[in-house]
């Protein structure tokens, strides 16, 4: 049986730790969690302005009714 060397294998484990680096899995995390809070807030944002509208219609609906 022949004894295999593989030269390469410091660099290929090198290769292996910066592809299972975890702080850039920690980034992609944060990135993706950011971009979560942004949709969520413009959600927010969106339905708020929805509520305002009905507000003021509704306002001026009743100003209608009390200047009768």
């Amino acid at each position: 049986m022949p004894i295999r060397i593989n030269f390469l294998a410091e660099q290929q484990a090198q290769e292996e730790e910066r592809r299972r680096d975890p702080v850039k899995r920690a980034a992609w995390v944060a990135a993706a969690w950011v971009g979560l809070l942004l949709v969520w807030g413009g959600y927010l944002q969106a339905k708020l302005w929805a509520i305002n509208g009905d507000r003021e219609s509704h306002e001026a609906k009743f100003e209608q009714i009390k200047a009768r």
